[in-house]
């Protein structure tokens, strides 16, 4: 039987590495002079609403070691929907990492475009533009029911415009068997052929079932956490970052502003 989860992340943001974003934002020249670097992201996840970080790097006269002046607690940060709709986000006073929430009764919609403005008590500003993907959706009527080891077999999904897409096949158990299997695809494709070998010999047997995982990222999402950094698709939940030197989807600053959403379907594997 197929079991289908319906997990739809847009922008799921996280900040836990710290130390290693503030020494790769930070830009050491002479006559530099501080600006933003925001974070901003959209979620379809009721349990993981949409919100912003804003920092700023730091001046050479300013300690590397004193992240306080990183941090940005005074600024006003709205992200607009494509009908001028204004949602301003606030300031959560009881995070580490000043996040700005969503407010109450904020709806993302898919295959839209939304703006995101963000102002600073001290001057600073910076403004970001986005087009979240469409809604990804795996085609479980026109995929195996059973995947088998060492056989091919197709994925297939809905048409994808505007956005990349990610496919990948995942399982692991607690006998030592961990299968990731992977591949992107950045021309409207809609259908992966592929084959997951077995991992059972003696002691070892292979997982129950398969995560299909199907993603659909933004163009600033993919410049800026899988094309620039080395083909390495990077979740916020797990922690890691991207290069924080650059600017993807934002003006004025640095940082992305940046959407992906992905569709989850666990499908038996025969072992």
């Amino acid at each position: 039987m197929t079991l289908r989860l319906s997990i739809l992340f847009i922008g799921i943001l996280f900040l836990s590495s710290c130390e290693e974003m503030f020494d790769s934002g930070e830009i050491i020249t002479s006559d530099y002079e501080p600006e933003l670097n925001v974070y901003g992201f959209i979620s379809f996840d009721n349990l993981k609403p949409s919100f912003v970080y804003v920092h700023r790097t730091l001046s050479l006269d300013e300690n590397p070691n004193d992240y306080s002046p990183y941090f940005v607690n005074d600024a006003e940060v709205f992200i607009i929907d494509s009908l001028g709709n204004s949602n301003p986000f606030q300031l959560n006073e009881n995070s580490s990492n000043e996040t700005y929430e969503e407010p109450d009764g904020f709806v993302p919609q898919f295959d839209a475009y939304y703006t995101l403005e963000v102002a600073a008590q001290n001057g600073m500003s910076i403004t970001g533009t986005l087009h979240t993907p469409p809604e990804p959706i795996l085609l479980v009527d026109q995929i195996p029911e059973i995947i088998y080891p060492d056989s091919l077999f197709t994925l297939k999904w809905n048409t994808v415009s505007d956005a990349i897409a990610h496919i990948k096949v995942v399982s692991a158990n607690h006998s030592g068997c961990y299968i990731n299997r992977t591949a992107y695809f950045e021309n409207g494709e809609t259908e992966w052929t592929t084959k997951i070998f077995s991992c059972a010999v003696e002691g070892i047997n292979n997982p129950d079932n398969l995560s299909i995982q199907l993603t659909f990222m933004d163009i600033n999402y993919y410049d800026y956490f899988v094309a620039y950094d080395d083909d390495n698709f990077l979740n916020f939940i797990m922690g890691i970052s991207g290069s924080t030197q650059d600017a993807f989807g934002v003006e004025g600053g640095l940082g992305v502003f940046g959407s992906y959403a992905t569709d989850i379907v666990i499908l038996p594997f025969d072992p």
